[in-house]
């Protein structure tokens, strides 16, 4: 596997016990060869850092550019205290578990999402979504690059006239160059509650059904 086609490799300190959420980090990969991963800081969506120990055992993922998701186990070799950086041992490609990108069904919709990304809030508009990603509509001044991560908070208006709440986190796949008049950026989801799946689910049902029967 090319490795080099991610930036970023993601990390989860969660118990791995049902139903508890992840505990994902995120840093950037600066360095691979053929037996070690150089990582950057470790970060999660509030930019608290995280620390590890030599010896330390870990599970992450990387995300391709084709959408997939290549898990892995690994074994942290060497961690510098003072640059907090750290060096993991590079899995063998048969070590890899692989998780095809799954397909939902997107639809164009106009959605308010509430973002913060680190200290940063503001606020943006979808030009479509899906139960596995959205394209946000950015005003100028506002830039994200890929492989930032976000938290976001989305206002969902349902065909019964409910108003429901889809909170989620995220990570930035594709971003423009801030250029445009209204920059869009495409992110895919890291972790969304399964019940909220389900609401963004059934209001991408309920948008199509609207389409075909105006």
């Amino acid at each position: 596997m090319d490795w080099r086609q991610s930036e970023r490799l993601y990390l989860d300190f969660g118990t791995g016990d049902a139903g508890e959420p992840s505990e994902l980090y995120a840093a950037d990969m600066t360095l691979v060869d053929q037996q070690y991963i150089h990582i950057g800081q470790l970060t999660n969506t509030q930019q608290q850092k995280r620390a590890v120990e030599q010896g330390q055992l870990v599970s992450g993922f990387i995300t391709l550019t084709d959408g997939t998701k290549h898990y892995f186990d690994s074994e942290i070799t060497h961690y510098d205290a003072g640059t907090e950086t750290a060096i993991l041992r590079r899995p063998l490609d048969n070590e890899l578990t692989v998780t095809p990108r799954r397909q939902y069904l997107r639809v164009k919709a106009s959605i308010e999402v509430a973002v913060k990304q680190g200290d940063h809030r503001f606020t943006a508009m979808t030009s479509e979504v899906s139960a596995g990603n959205l394209v946000l509509l950015l005003e100028k001044g506002h830039q994200l690059r890929s492989g930032d991560e976000l938290e976001c908070w989305l206002l969902i208006h349902m065909k019964n006239g409910a108003i429901e709440h889809v909170p989620l986190e995220a990570v930035v796949l594709h971003a423009g160059d801030g250029k445009q008049e209204s920059p869009r950026c495409r992110i895919e989801y890291t972790f969304l509650a399964e019940p909220d799946r389900q609401k963004l689910i059934r209001y991408c049902f309920e948008r199509q059904f609207d389409f075909r029967n105006p």
